[in-house]
This record gives structure tokens, C-alpha cells and sequence, in this order.
């Protein structure tokens, strides 16, 4: 407990004028000192003592700090960068801008894109180039799709041209990151695509294989690869039995027309939550043999709390079927990649959130390729995948009986089970909405 005290505690109002007026942002240390930006102010405290060592004004908002070269960098919300050091240095703030203009694709750059997007039936998610002989191919696939793309090169000048070029289109830190890191400094499971531009044009490329199947994400990761057709045979024998030896799941191969396609199935041991109490059978446990301690983080992000219905509610926990992650919130159902974060889909249904589910039971199950979502008197079919309507399920009622809702629902096979319950007199949220719509 005593090396968890306090060291030290610095108020705004004892930092002065500036600190008091603008809110405190962001943080960097840099040895002994600790620098910190705000609305309208940048400055530095001793580390050890918290005492206050400078403070500088600004125009605008401090979002990021880095220190270099014995300089503090500050970046803010107006595109301004300031550099502070021990020297002032007259001359007036130079304005720098420079206008993407993308390198000019090739058919042949354009058509492998294209030809990998039909062969891999990969749009969204993350892409991994290993070995790129330039940076065409990640500005293809990166018109042609919503995939994010990491290209690892390890030759040094063609990586510095790679970045040049895709800093030039625009594409370089939003959707593409070129890097000379080794494949094993990846994290599991993120591709959802991996394609080799050195491959694809035909260069002699010794290919990590062990590390290529480990980063390949599970439930319908692709790796694919052209031009193998000059290959000799006992290498893509290797490459396929290298896959085969380290995936640790099901798998399928196809070699056509010169393209060798490798797609990762489930984790061996995988299980899935396909309903409120794990299954339709509500039996709150699941046949998943891998989730043990001690337990990481694989990835972090979305969706956050701004769709979520309040935990006092007791609304519907999420559901993760065949890799994918299906959320419900505030009359909305949200679907992400469970392997690598990635947002895949959203649709607004009015009347789509179910609270009090330990009485009222769930409005929502999942199997690998569909989401059944019950709102008022329908259930929705929808794509796994695209979140699109697929079909529509009114609840039955006899003749001259009365109006029901679905209540619990619950998928076994290709059979879709479902109770009818009274119409709600209410809404859930209700009240808020009304003060919302009338002030």
C-alpha cells in the first residue's frame, strides 16, 4: 500500500491562469519531466517534485505532444505544429501544404486487385501485404475495397518509395502502414487477407509461413497468392503443408489458374454464445475448450456506450458466433469482427431492445451465417456478414385472436422457435423519448 500513495498533486489553480481556463489534455514524459498540453496552453513539471518548470500559451488546442532532438512538438486542433525549445528562433510560422496526387495505376496493379477481391470475397477487415515490390498494389486494393492494409518490405530503400508514394496518394497512417517489422511482432489472428505483391509478380520471396498462418484470422481468413503457377510444385507443397501444420483449425485449399488460395476455418476447440444463455438450450455455458487463463487483450475499441442500453436494465448480453461479435443497443444491432475490432455493420430497428430479459426473455439469437432479431411483431432475418435483410417472420395468431409480439426466441438448425407475448403498454424508453421530442 505505501508504494501506491500519492507522490505528489498539482492543482489547476496552481499552475496558474492559463491551467484554470482550459482543460487538461494530453501527456508526455521526457526523462525528468513531465509535459503537459491543454486548451490554450502547453507546460512542463518536474517529474519527481511536480513543480511547475514552464508553461507556454497557445492559440489553440494541444492534442499531441512528442519530444525530439531536445525540442517539445505540438500538435493542435487548428493543423498549427509548434516546436518549443531552449532557443527562441526569429522568423515568422511557415505554412506548409502539400496536395495528394496518387501515383497513376497500371491495368496490371488494377486487375490483380480486382482479381484478388472476386478470388478472396474479402472487402472489409485487414489486409497484409508481405513483400511489396512498390506500394500499386495497397492503392488498388485500397480503391476497390474497405480493407486497412499493412505492408511489411524489408528492403530498405524500396520501404522508404512505398511510404513516399502512399503518403503522396493520401493513403499512408488513414488505410495503409508500410513497416520493416518481422512477422512474428504481429498480432494473432488480425488478417483477415494476406497476398504477397512480390509473389504476385513473380520474385523469389521465402515466405514465413509459421507466422503467416498465426496472424491469419480464423472463421474465413484468406491467404492468396498469384502466380504460383512457375513455382515448383514441392514449394507450394511446402508453403501448403507449412499452413496445414500451424493453423490449429480446419482449413481448405484450392490451386487455380496460377492462384493458391488457403482459407483458415474455426479454432479447433472454438466455441460460440449464439443466445442469451449461451444456446437456445439456455444452458449459460458454452463447449469452447481455448478461453483459459491468463487472459490478454486482442484488440480494444468500439462499440463504446453511446448505443448501449444501461446495465440496470438487464438487456441482452452479445453475442460472438463464427468470429463475429453482435451487439444490441438503444433500438440498434451492431455486428464486429471478433478477431481484429472490425466495425462490419449496423442497422437501426425500431423496437429492437429487449430489457428486463430474465422475465421477458431474448429478442435476439445468432448462428454462423445469421442474425434472427425479434422488434414488436417481426423477426428479422438478417446477413451475419452484411447485416441486409434476408427474410422476414410475422409472429402467427389464430383467427379473431388477439395481437401478440415475439417474446423469446430461439434458433435450433434450420427451425426458428419463438413464443408469443402481450403487446408492451410501453416502450422501453418511453419517457425519454417523449422529453426529447417535446423539449
Amino acid at each position: 500500500l505505501n508504494a501506491g500513495r500519492v507522490t505528489w498533486f498539482v492543482s489547476r489553480e496552481q499552475l496558474g491562469p492559463l491551467a484554470v481556463s482550459g482543460e487538461l489534455g494530453t501527456l508526455a514524459l521526457a526523462g525528468k519531466t513531465l509535459f503537459a498540453g491543454g486548451n490554450g496552453y502547453v507546460l512542463s513539471v518536474d517529474a519527481a517534485s511536480g513543480q511547475l518548470v514552464s508553461m507556454y500559451g497557445l492559440p489553440d488546442n494541444a492534442l499531441g505532444l512528442a519530444v525530439a532532438d531536445s525540442r517539445l512538438f505540438v500538435s493542435t486542433d487548428s493543423g498549427a505544429i509548434h516546436c518549443l525549445g531552449e532557443q527562441v528562433v526569429q522568423g515568422s510560422p511557415r505554412k506548409v501544404t502539400e496536395a495528394a496526387s496518387p501515383v497513376v495505376l497500371g491495368q496490371t496493379d488494377t486487375a490483380a486487385a480486382a482479381e484478388i477481391r472476386l478470388r478472396s470475397g474479402i472487402n472489409v477487415g485487414w489486409c497484409l501485404i508481405y513483400g511489396a515490390r512498390d506500394g500499386k498494389l495497397a492503392q488498388a486494393l485500397a480503391a476497390q475495397t474497405k480493407l486497412n492494409i499493412v505492408i511489411l518490405e524489408q528492403d530498405a530503400a524500396r520501404l522508404e518509395a512505398i511510404r513516399r508514394d502512399l503518403l503522396l496518394a493520401g493513403l499512408y497512417g488513414s488505410r495503409v502502414i508500410a513497416a520493416d517489422w518481422d512477422a512474428a511482432e504481429l498480432p494473432d489472428y488480425f488478417a483477415n487477407l494476406i497476398v504477397s505483391g512480390r509473389v504476385q509478380h513473380g520474385d523469389d520471396v521465402q515466405l514465413p509461413v509459421g507466422q503467416l498462418a498465426r496472424v491469419l484470422r480464423p472463421a474465413g481468413g484468406v491467404l492468396l497468392l498469384g502466380s504460383v503457377a512457375n513455382w515448383p510444385k514441392e514449394n507450394v507443397a511446402n508453403v501448403v503443408d507449412g499452413l496445414k501444420a500451424n493453423v490449429k483449425s480446419s482449413h481448405d485449399v484450392s490451386l487455380e489458374h496460377g492462384w493458391l488460395k488457403f482459407t483458415r476455418g474455426k479454432l479447433d476447440g472454438a466455441g460460440s454464445w449464439s443466445g442469451l444463455y449461451g444456446n437456445t438450450a439456455n444452458t449459460s455455458s458454452t463447449n469452447d475448450r481455448l478461453v483459459k487463463g491468463p487472459l490478454g487483450v486482442l484488440w480494444f475499441g468500439e462499440p463504446g456506450s453511446e448505443h448501449m442500453v444501461e446495465r440496470h436494465s438487464r438487456s441482452v448480453s452479445p453475442l460472438a458466433v463464427n468470429g463475429r461479435l453482435i451487439v444490441q443497443g438503444m433500438e440498434v444491432v451492431m455486428a464486429y469482427d471478433a478477431y481484429n475490432g472490425t466495425f462490419l455493420w449496423q442497422r437501426k430497428i425500431p423496437g429492437a431492445v429487449r430489457v428486463r430479459v430474465d422475465v421477458d426473455g431474448s429478442n435476439i439469437v445468432a448462428t454462423d451465417d445469421s442474425v434472427f432479431v425479434a422488434a414488436h411483431d417481426r423477426v428479422l432475418h438478417l446477413d451475419a456478414q452484411t447485416g441486409r435483410t434476408l427474410r422476414e417472420f410475422t409472429v402467427p395468431r389464430q383467427a379473431g385472436g388477439k395481437a401478440l409480439r415475439w417474446g423469446n426466441i430461439g434458433v435450433d438448425g434450420e427451425i426458428l422457435f419463438g413464443t408469443g407475448a402481450v403487446p408492451l403498454a410501453r416502450e422501453y424508453g418511453y419517457l425519454w423519448n417523449a422529453l426529447v421530442k417535446n423539449g
